[in-house]
């Protein structure tokens, strides 16, 4: 398999929407760590919606919250809102579909991280940098950085008209944006926080 044919599997575990340890935050300790961790969740719910045409259930909704903790939200507009933080993984999702990722082993992991004192890390040929957090709760955590995430709609913007790479998964985007039964992403986010609260 290639990495991105297992991120899509779920070959690296992560917490898919049958964990049995759906307590269990999903790693950060590397830039590999987190960009796999994005992956498994957020590529789980777009497979399950493929597949078998699923709705964007309890089980996915818990998922989608796995991938949203890989990222930094506090530079975003409200950040703290879930139906903004839901948004903002699958505009991510989308664009780390059509854009080249490097081999596993170009990824820093956890040992190359620690041994060269790695602080960010970006994806070759993007503004997608994953940054280590240096206070609060999350310190020495790799996340996808605030200011990456604050643009994750311009980066989609930019990248839409790309194609999907062949081993990609869409569809998490086209599922959220259909809870809220508009066109623009932005759109009736209060209404898609009210069909959220029975799940979260």
């Amino acid at each position: 398999l290639s990495t991105l044919s297992m991120f899509a599997s779920g070959a690296f575990g992560g917490g898919g929407v049958d964990d049995p340890n759906p307590l269990r935050p999903p790693a950060t300790s590397s830039p590999r760590d987190t960009l796999q961790s994005f992956l498994t969740n957020a590529n789980q719910v777009a497979e399950k919606k493929r597949q078998l045409g699923g709705a964007f259930d309890a089980a996915s909704y818990q998922v989608l919250r796995r991938a949203a903790h890989t990222m930094d939200f506090s530079a975003t507009p409200h950040g703290d809102d879930w139906s903004e933080r839901i948004l903002r993984v699958a505009l991510l999702h989308e664009v780390l579909g059509r854009v080249a990722l490097p081999p596993e082993a170009q990824i820093p992991d956890e040992k190359a991280a620690t041994d060269s004192g790695l602080t960010n890390w970006s994806i070759p040929g993007t503004k997608i940098r994953i940054e280590r957090i240096e206070t609060g709760p999350r310190a020495g955590e790799f996340l996808f950085s605030a200011e990456t995430v604050a643009a994750a709609d311009r980066l989609y913007r930019r990248a839409k008209q790309l194609p999907y790479r062949s081993d990609a998964t869409p569809g998490v985007y086209e599922q959220v944006v259909s809870l809220v039964d508009a066109d623009g992403v932005y759109e009736r986010l209060n209404r898609l926080q009210q069909r959220l609260k029975p799940v979260d």
